[in-house]
């Protein structure tokens, strides 16, 4: 019976040490996404920076709160409330990167994690490549193991709001 328990005790501690290990060897998350519009360059800036837009093709946003606004954008702050599946997230955005009809770069905090998109517009024949460049880190040990277990729901979640986006601003 106490040898069972020692086995028990030692496989329970590698899982753990296991998981933990994942975080430090993987401390950040990078993936990217392209997607084409059928609409001109500036359709396609404009309804991204339109804030009044965000809940059109990110349907878990219950409210989007300006915090200030900067001249040039950069330093620019907004305060989003997400519901994800029952629970309300609290979020805070800020630009901090800007190039008229042509980037934008955010950077997302929540409790546990900060993630930066990087979005980048390509003219292209009078429709527009939308890049997306993601990078997701964990608060902590912890979160960063966590991250790297969930990466996948991250990644979906992103292709799917890229794709929400995609619709919205071509069924206008």
């Amino acid at each position: 019976m106490r040898k069972l328990l020692k086995i028990t005790i030692l496989l329970i501690l590698a899982l753990c040490l296991g998981f933990l290990a994942i975080g430090w060897l993987k401390p950040r998350l990078t993936y990217s996404s392209t997607i084409t519009i059928d609409k001109p360059l500036e359709v396609v800036f404009s309804n991204y920076m339109n804030i009044g837009n965000l809940k059109k093709w990110i349907p878990e946003i219950r409210s989007v709160q300006i915090e200030s606004i900067v001249p040039g954008v950069t330093g620019s702050k907004l305060k989003m409330e997400i519901d994800r599946k029952g629970k309300v997230i609290s979020v805070s955005q800020t630009v901090t990167e800007y190039n008229y009809n042509n980037l934008i770069t955010v950077s997302i905090t929540t409790g546990g994690m900060t993630k930066t998109n990087r979005m980048q517009f390509i003219p292209e024949n009078n429709k527009t490549v939308l890049k997306a460049d993601y990078t997701c880190e964990g608060s902590g040990i912890i979160n960063k193991s966590l991250l790297f277990i969930t990466s996948r729901v991250y990644e979906s979640m992103d292709e799917t709001y890229m794709k929400n986006f995609k619709q919205f601003v071509e069924s206008k």
